[in-house]
């Protein structure tokens, strides 16, 4: 059993490290964008201009390392759905009341009353020598929770960081212009 926790920290280390790289870049954007109004200059123009193009360095930054890693927790998530198969076929050969990894995924799915009481059932009742049949319960369980943390989460990241660019450049480009007609 010791090997599903291993699989699991791991998951929840990958997304940690993403959600901390996604977290730092977009606070260094914020405060990029934030600081060149208020910068003394003898060139503002210049200065939103640079922080338009830096924030956009930063929103490329944010994408990519969001596709890498998402990558990376994708797979590690097949890796725990795997391991979870495993222990579940394992345990098929055990006595429904002898089934502690069993009734625990059982207790994770009881928020879902859709379908609850069917998919106990199809779990309790699992035979020896059945992995697609588990396989198949397990992903239709997993992928809702999985899908909300790994996409949701990241994908508000890089919508925030989208965001705060496009605000960015309806600031910047009326200055610009400003700018290049009094020039």
């Amino acid at each position: 059993m010791q090997i599903v926790g291993w699989q699991d920290s791991l998951l929840q280390s990958y997304r940690s490290i993403n959600v901390t790289i996604q977290s730092l870049l977009l606070v260094a954007m914020t405060a990029l964008l934030a600081v060149p109004g208020g910068a003394p200059s003898d060139n503002p123009q210049l200065h939103h201009f640079l922080a338009l193009i830096i924030s956009l360095v930063f929103l490329v930054l944010i994408s990519l390392t969001n596709h890498w890693l998402h990558a990376i927790i994708r797979k590690r998530g097949e890796d725990v759905t795997f391991v979870h198969q495993q222990v579940l076929l394992t345990e098929t050969a055990l006595l429904p009341d002898d089934r502690v990894f069993t009734r625990f995924k059982i207790m994770q799915r009881r928020s879902v009353p859709a379908d609850f009481e069917e998919w106990k059932k199809a779990l309790l009742d699992l035979e020896p020598g059945t992995p697609d049949r588990i396989r198949s319960l397990i992903e239709e369980h997993s992928q809702g929770a999985r899908r909300v943390i790994d996409s949701t989460l990241f994908s508000s990241i890089q919508l925030t960081a989208l965001a705060l660019f496009i605000f960015k450049a309806i600031v910047t480009v009326p200055i610009l212009l400003r700018a290049l007609c009094t020039n």
